[in-house]
């Protein structure tokens, strides 16, 4: 599965996936030393989907105590599967290799050590960035603006953490299988017929996903096999889908080259728009404050330099002042974050009210409904108890009916109210 790692190869050529999680751990470390404030915890994953079971292949444990859940907001996750923190790449590398021992594995008359099964290696990362507290200077026009006063101290700003969570499938696909080229039989023809039965469906969730005039349109198989449930997020979620198609060099091959060509050709059509996990509702929140605080400090320094533009020819003291001036819209873009973060707990608490108030509103609304179909009820009774009585009861039957109505449209009035 493009995992060669043996320390006595050459760099370039080891497999794709020792490649990936060097680069991945080399850009870490770029960016931990850039930013003190950024934190990663890496954690690998490895599973193999033998027929339609999963194993573990970390734990190597039984089959079975491996299962495919979706949480509420309907990302799909494997449940009782292990995962390994890792600090380094030398350690990811380990771990591939121990999983890898433990694949299903047997020979064919194409293949020595064909794989007999779909293996997924995951690496999860998720990075924290915590902002130090800032301590607001507020100049003295502001002070004087909001009402404050040059003695008063600004309290900082509670440092906040924004959590960002990303995930890598690395996967193995077992190739498609002629019976007839291969020379299976037994167990080894079935485990065949599972690995194209895997295919297919993987080849109909991609057909459903990359055809223009199916997408949309059509029902996105994802349940008819395992692997293709699992896969749900990596194919038709918020991700980017990359396949690498083997083919091998013999003309006896040929059409199972060609066709192998030809099935990863339309994964190329997958168009998806990813955009940033957030950890949580707030990491979302701080990202988008962020944004607008930094779109208003340019604002602010765009607006600063265009007034020292037209004062440049006044002397090196105007520009002093511009310059104050540039550190003062800084201190001002730390001020107006504080005074947003206050105006989303305000919308908070506003919309928690309003929320309360529509289910106040809504059991009223139900008490009157269920009040004017028992008046309804009673107005139906006593028409039919009227007319069975003797004709000269004709006009007690119209008074009747005229206070029922008032009494209806009372009721109405009280419900609009």
């Amino acid at each position: 599965m493009g995992s060669a790692s043996n320390m006595y190869l050459m760099e370039d050529e080891q497999g794709i996936i020792p490649r990936a999680i060097r680069a991945v751990f080399e850009k870490i470390r770029d960016i931990e030393v850039g930013n003190t404030g950024a934190r990663y915890t890496v954690r690998a994953q490895f599973l193999e989907i033998y027929g339609e079971d999963i194993k573990d292949l970390l734990t190597n444990s039984d089959v079975g105590q491996v299962t495919i859940r979706e949480n509420q907001q309907g990302h799909v996750y494997v449940a009782g599967g292990k995962e390994e923190v890792v600090t380094t790449a030398e350690d990811m590398l380990m771990l591939l290799e121990k999983g890898s021992l433990c694949r299903t594995t047997a020979a064919t008359l194409m293949n020595g050590t064909s794989s007999r099964s779909h293996a997924i290696f995951t690496v999860l990362l998720e990075k924290q960035t915590s902002s130090p507290p800032l301590v607001l200077e507020v100049s003295h026009s502001s002070q004087q603006t909001l009402g404050g006063s040059d003695e008063e101290s600004q309290p900082p700003v509670q440092n906040e953490v924004e959590i960002v969570r990303s995930k890598f499938h690395f996967v193995d696909l077992a190739g498609s299988e002629r019976a007839k080229r291969t020379g299976a039989s037994g167990v080894r023809l079935k485990e065949g017929i599972d690995i194209n039965k895997g295919l297919l469906a993987l080849g109909n969730v991609i057909s459903a996903l990359g055809d223009d005039e199916k997408r949309g349109k059509v029902h996105v198989p994802y349940r008819d096999s395992k692997l293709t449930r699992m896969l749900q997020d990596s194919l038709g979620g918020n991700s980017h889908t990359l396949m690498v198609c083997c083919v091998s060099p013999a003309d006896s091959n040929m059409a199972e080259s060609l066709n192998a060509v030809r099935y990863a050709n339309r994964a190329r059509n997958i168009k998806n728009t990813p955009v940033v996990n957030y950890g949580d509702r707030s990491s979302a929140v701080i990202a988008e404050l962020r944004q607008k605080v930094a779109s208003l400090a340019k604002q602010l320094v765009d607006a600063r330099a265009e007034a020292g533009g037209t004062a440049k020819s006044v002397g090196s003291a105007s520009r002093s002042m511009v310059a104050v001036g540039g550190r003062g819209g800084l201190r001002d873009a730390e001020l107006e974050l504080s005074v947003l973060q206050q105006q989303l707990a305000h919308s908070d608490a506003e919309v928690q009210r309003l929320t309360e108030e529509l289910k106040w509103c809504k059991q009223i609304s139900d008490e009157q409904a269920d009040r004017m179909l028992q008046v309804s009820a009673e107005k139906e009774y006593l028409r039919m108890q009227l007319c069975d009585a003797a004709p000269q009861h004709a006009v007690s039957l119209d008074q009747a009916n005229e206070a029922v109505d008032s009494q209806v449209s009372t009721i109405k009035e009280i419900g609009r109210a």
